[in-house]
């Protein structure tokens, strides 16, 4: 197996990676973590981040109609950062409907990006149900040198540009515009290609105390929050397909 640290360059990247550790979940972030912390997640055994050709962490999906599949959108939450590929929320979900998984979250990504690998995929694989867990709406992309840049309140401690501009462009009024047009977007796609679309918040209220149910890079949620997703979205999917196979339905 060809393990590697990560070297992460998006979903444009066109070869197949297994990396032992990923952005925000590295080496050197979980050796500043508490002891007990540690100690829990070194006995879960490591996790791997298969990532295949096309910088997703799915497997290798085709280039042509997947019918009997299922696509997942989101952020780093619908990609799994910190747990391991099984216990994610997505893998879980694919599982229990016994539908191929196409994941096609992407790490802080937007409703932006969301809405992008949709449009490019979706018609191609034409996937019977889709699941979109909204991003934050605080967070947009834009494409810089030919690479598509996430942004995000990160970008003014990493200094990818002005303060100022970052407060403007990520104003929570046009983040909720950017969040309705995006999800009336991928809503079209999925009337068009026949597929059934549920929407749920990543603000939604689990139930469970967060800070104790965190994953290994002690930032994203862990299993038991993916757990609580996956039955969320099941629960969703079986009420919404007794009912009427094209509608949506939106937290």
């Amino acid at each position: 197996m060809d393990v590697k640290k990560y070297d992460i360059s998006g979903p444009s990247t066109k070869f197949k990676r297994i990396l032992e550790w990923y952005p925000s979940d590295d080496l050197e972030n979980f050796e500043k973590q508490r002891k007990e912390h540690q100690e829990v997640w070194n006995a879960k055994g490591p996790i791997y981040y298969d990532i295949n050709k096309y910088g997703f962490r799915s497997d290798i999906f085709p280039e042509e109609e997947c019918r009997e599949s299922i696509t997942f959108l989101g952020c780093s939450m619908t990609q799994g950062i910190g747990i391991h590929k099984e216990n994610t929320w997505a893998t879980q979900l694919a599982n229990k409907m016994n539908l191929r998984e196409i994941n096609l979250g992407i790490p802080a990504g937007s409703s932006d990006s969301a809405f992008r690998v949709y449009n490019e995929w979706q018609p191609i694989h034409k996937s019977k149900i889709t699941c979109l867990l909204l991003p934050p709406s605080n967070r947009m992309e834009l494409l810089k040198d030919d690479r598509w840049l996430n942004i995000g309140h990160w970008s003014v401690v990493k200094n990818k540009m002005p303060e100022e501009l970052l407060t403007q462009l990520l104003d929570p009024t046009l983040g909720q515009v950017r969040i309705d047009r995006n999800t009336a977007a991928i809503k079209w796609i999925a009337q068009e290609t026949d597929s059934t679309l549920i929407v749920i918040d990543s603000a939604i209220d689990t139930g469970l105390e967060s800070r104790l149910y965190r994953a290994r890079d002690n930032k994203h949620p862990g299993e038991q929050w993916n757990q609580k997703i996956a039955e969320e979205f099941y629960d969703r999917i079986i009420h919404t397909t007794s009912t009427d196979p094209n509608s949506i339905s939106q937290e």
